[in-house]
């Protein structure tokens, strides 16, 4: 899977954060600038980007970089 691809599509729902942050944010209330409305773009970027539609456990269940890249796989998605 192509990570630079897949943070696009983070920092496209969140602006106000650089890659390093998003990546080290173990929930998505943790990444700068986060509400629930970004989270509602960041699916609606990865509808577009992907061609899925994702359906993401509760926002504290997963680290949200490394769990969105691992639902993506699991949905048959490489790249």
């Amino acid at each position: 899977m192509d990570d630079d691809r897949l943070m696009r599509c983070f920092t496209a729902a969140f602006p106000g954060a650089d890659p390093g942050e998003i990546r080290a944010a173990e929930s998505f209330d943790a990444i700068p600038g986060w509400d629930s409305l970004r989270l509602v773009n960041l699916l609606a970027v990865l509808d577009e980007e992907y061609g899925i539609q994702v359906e993401l456990p509760e926002s504290g269940e997963f680290v949200p970089f490394d769990g969105v890249k691992q639902y993506l796989l699991q949905h048959g998605l490489k790249s």
